[in-house]
């Protein structure tokens, strides 16, 4: 009788965490499909008004042609801990969503920081 009460149980949190699994795909895949252009496009604009050139190349990072792009929720540059609850950049350490974008073109990697809900590029880094 244990046996099969431990075997429902394994049976439970395989399913639980399958359900977790796929939803956080869709939902990774439904963002980017709505805000990946918008993103290319904001990466492209603050790339072009810093008039910057990364990595000593004389080539402009071209945000069209990324390698990578992911969502990440939360940005944890920010030093919020889990219980200030009360502070005001709360929201946006856990819980606002983000797209990376990785450049395919620049020679080494230089990542735009695009933020979801305030329609702005965040942050550049290489």
């Amino acid at each position: 009788m244990r046996a099969l009460v431990v075997a429902l149980a394994l049976l439970a949190g395989l399913k639980i965490w399958t359900h977790q699994t796929l939803f956080r795909a869709a939902s990774e895949q439904a963002l980017l499909k709505a805000y990946k252009t918008g993103a290319v496009k904001a990466c492209q604009h603050a790339t072009a008004r810093q008039r910057r050139v990364y990595a000593g190349s004389a080539v402009p990072v071209d945000w069209s042609q990324h390698r990578l792009a992911k969502v990440v929720i939360g940005n944890k540059d920010l030093d919020v801990a889990l219980w200030q609850l009360e502070h005001k950049q709360w929201d946006a350490r856990f819980k606002t969503p983000y797209i990376h974008l990785k450049s395919n073109t620049a020679p080494q990697s230089v990542v735009c920081v695009y933020d979801i809900l305030a329609g702005t590029v965040t942050r550049l880094r290489s």
